[in-house]
């Protein structure tokens, strides 16, 4: 993901599947040249857990585990950056008027 090159190692990208086989996960990958880690959840306990508002849904997950942010529309890489910097600096991230 080329956003995640320039980034530290404290970015990690991951696309939760929900109900997909295995197989249909990594053909998707391969169809679209997704850069990052596919996460199937075939039983949907994932989704019991973490319990998406919409699709795509976007958590910021500290190393600790801790939810910091949830986006539940498409993001730019310049909004990824923002509240990135944001959980950096301490702060609450705020999407408003951003973009």
């Amino acid at each position: 993901m080329e956003l995640a090159k320039g980034e530290s190692n404290d970015l990690l990208v991951i696309g939760l599947n929900l109900g997909e086989t295995p197989e249909a996960i990594e053909t998707y990958r391969q169809d679209f040249n997704v850069p990052y880690l596919l996460l199937p959840d075939a039983d949907g306990s994932l989704l019991e857990i973490y319990r998406p508002i919409g699709l795509p849904t976007i958590w910021f997950i500290d190393p600790e585990g801790v939810i910091r942010y949830i986006h539940n529309v498409p993001m730019t890489a310049t909004m990824i950056r923002k509240v990135l910097d944001d959980i950096r600096a301490g702060k609450q991230p705020d999407m408003n008027g951003s973009g």
